[in-house]
């Protein structure tokens, strides 16, 4: 199977330029948002489950550039009080891609434990995201995902069949477990993007900010 062609791309449009608005109709609120931190996983799935999770995978860029370009003008680099402006969760979701390719290397090399990741997230609030171009940000996530997608496509059937230890969540986590968990990492940012474009409902704060 041959994961990593990429998706087709949307250009990024100038914010708030589309004819479809982000903003909730009437006053519904949104429900609060589940912390990263407060989430659980369940192992088990399946080598037969990737190629199912690869296409999640593959659209989270086009997703990105197509929520950026939702966002009103003056929101994508804007901060809420607390946490990461737009810009900053999708260059949050590029800063990650370095600790999930290595994690496959991990599986690749048989290690009894994948590589732990920096819990504050400093990548992410050194990088000043805020003072790089959408297009650069999105382009650059765009590419390291295309890789991301050849390293799985790399992999032998051995290597997608082993497990590893989790070591935040302290348990077993096989290959198509953690493309589940880069799914729903992907997703998680995605929808804060989308709540900071919707002044009407609460906007994540900082509590919403995963890493792994």
């Amino acid at each position: 199977m041959r994961f990593g062609a990429p998706a087709a791309t949307l250009p990024v449009l100038p914010a708030g330029s589309r004819g479809a608005s982000a903003e909730p109709t009437g006053n519904r609120m949104a429900p609060e948002r589940r912390r990263w931190f407060d989430r659980q996983f369940v192992p088990g799935h399946q080598p037969d489950a990737i190629p199912d999770l690869v296409e999640r995978l593959r659209g989270t860029p086009l997703r990105a550039r197509e929520r950026i370009a939702h966002l009103p003008a003056g929101v994508v680099g804007e901060r809420p009080k607390e946490g990461w402006s737009p810009l900053e969760h999708v260059g949050h979701l590029l800063d990650l891609e370095q600790l999930w390719s290595g994690r496959l290397t991990d599986f690749a090399a048989g290690c009894p434990e994948l590589r732990a990741a920096d819990l504050e997230n400093r990548a992410t609030w050194e990088a000043d995201h805020n003072r790089s171009s959408p297009e650069a940000v999105l382009d650059a996530f765009e590419a390291a995902r295309h890789g991301l997608l050849n390293q799985i496509d790399a992999m032998t059937h051995d290597v997608m069949t082993r497990s590893a230890r989790h070591p935040r969540l302290l348990q077993e986590m096989s290959v198509a477990d953690l493309l589940y968990f880069v799914a729903e990492h992907d997703d998680h940012h995605l929808a804060a993007v989308t709540a900071l474009g919707q002044p009407d409902r609460t906007r994540p704060t900082s509590a919403s900010s995963g890493s792994e």
